[in-house]
């Protein structure tokens, strides 16, 4: 019988799903996954792996979650931050960029929710250099 990959730790209720996102170790979270993680498990933050990976600058963790794993780049935590908005916090620009790449509309709803947050939006704004063509939205951001 093998360790429970689900297991949390007993004060912050984060799995080894968490600690490897937050790490960017993207072969454990691989094999993590392979042994039945849970990619869901949030912790008593409410934070899924996904957010702990934007906060902690773990750009490969998070391109392997949205591509391969299909985790939403608009999940929320228990305070209703999504990952983009942790990358803002955390002055993470190139994961900034990317979260954009995957969610233009996501992008536009929650910089108008929080532009009265004037490190987010500034963080914000300055990712927005950034815009990939196929957003539609780019033209609402010049």
């Amino acid at each position: 019988m093998g360790a429970d990959v689900n297991a949390s730790s007993s004060k912050l209720k984060q799995t080894p799903l968490h600690l490897a996102s937050a790490k960017g170790l993207v072969l454990v979270l691989v094999a993590l996954l392979d042994a039945g993680a849970d990619y869901n498990a949030v912790d008593n933050a409410g934070l899924h792996a996904i957010h702990l990976a934007a906060k902690h600058d773990a750009l490969s963790v998070c391109h392997f979650l949205i591509e391969s794993v299909k985790v939403p780049v608009d999940v929320r935590d228990a305070e209703g931050h999504t990952p983009l908005m942790w990358a803002a916090y955390a002055g993470h620009a190139r994961i900034l960029r990317h979260l954009i790449s995957f969610s233009c509309l996501s992008l536009f709803f929650v910089s108008l929710l929080n532009v009265s947050e004037p490190l987010f939006a500034a963080r914000l704004f300055e990712a927005l250099s950034y815009r990939p063509s196929h957003c539609l939205l780019s033209p609402l951001f010049s």
